[in-house]
């Protein structure tokens, strides 16, 4: 994943044209492009502390919140990046073809 984003393949389409107005696969490439190339630099994630209502309406700057829970609203996220190129309703299909699904995909079994 470091390395698909550090070589900038995702190609960030019209995020406002398509109704969305956070890109997650798009910040998350900054941010690690930005991490990965500032050695030794603190970076603070501000574009994903700004947006945490986008990820979840339950999500508040300031509260503390179940970690699981922001990644995997996240990953959820920055697939709908991918998907939403492709359709609204994305097929199953599809969704498993993304590369997100490729890196994270699966069931999740307690």
């Amino acid at each position: 994943l470091a390395q698909f984003c550090l070589e900038n393949k995702y190609k960030a389409g019209d995020a406002q044209g398509r109704g969305e107005k956070f890109d997650a696969m798009q910040v998350f490439q900054q941010h690690v492009n930005t991490v990965l190339r500032s050695p030794g630099s603190v970076v603070p994630p501000h574009k994903f502390s700004r947006s945490l209502k986008l990820l979840s309406s339950r999500f508040r700057l300031g509260r503390q919140e179940d970690a699981h829970e922001y990644f995997r609203c996240l990953v959820e996220s920055m697939e709908k990046s991918f998907t939403s190129k492709i359709s609204k309703k994305p097929t199953q299909e599809q969704i498993e073809s993304c590369f997100i699904y490729k890196v994270f995909g699966g069931k999740l079994r307690s």
